[in-house]
């Protein structure tokens, strides 16, 4: 898909809704967390019953399933709210700057090169400049897939900590999927 001011403006429009898919995964997590408490707060209601046995499995399996909860709901639940955040200012970035057409390179991330990491991504423009920038997961699209591929053509928007990396879904797909990521600091060269 080539870049022209019509696929730009639906582009950006694509951005809109993630900040509020964002917030419903956080909704959703947030009620996770609330039954992991419901369930370590009945775990100890049932101490109190006359009869009933702690060391049973059902015990055991409530409170470990609660314990679960807890955690998964806490941190998708933070990492929910965090994207539910920032996607909106990365609508307004991208909205502000418009965007490029880059081919990036990716590179596994200095600090966590297992296979599932995110990318770090070496962006070169048309017009000789090249930025580095780092990939994050989100709740809508990680950059997984590009970790070790060179010159993907891909679209660029918005600027520091608020940048978009525009992806083709497929080598053949002229539809793109959406990934943030931010500026790294000092490893930008012009000529």
């Amino acid at each position: 898909m080539k870049l022209d001011a019509e696929a730009g403006d639906l582009e950006l429009r694509r951005l809109s809704p993630l900040g509020r898919r964002a917030f419903m995964l956080m909704i959703f997590w947030v009620g996770v967390f609330a039954a992991g408490i419901g369930g370590l707060v009945l775990s100890g209601a049932n101490k109190s019953i006359p009869g009933y046995d702690e060391t049973s499995a059902g015990h055991g399996l409530l409170v470990f399933g609660s314990i679960v909860a807890l955690a998964f709901g806490l941190v998708v639940g933070l990492n929910s709210l965090l994207a539910a955040l920032r996607w909106p200012r990365r609508y307004r970035s991208v909205a502000e700057t418009g965007w490029r057409e880059a081919r990036a390179t990716g590179r596994a991330r200095t600090l966590a090169p297992y296979r599932g990491s995110p990318a770090d991504l070496r962006l070169q423009f048309a017009d000789g400049t090249e930025m580095h920038v780092e990939t994050w997961d989100s709740t809508c699209h990680v950059a997984r897939p590009y970790r070790d591929r060179r010159d993907v053509p891909v679209w660029v928007g918005g600027e520091g900590g608020d940048i978009v990396v525009l992806f083709p879904r497929g080598r053949f797909s002229p539809k793109r999927y959406s990934v943030p990521a931010s500026a790294l600091p000092g490893i930008r060269t012009d000529p």
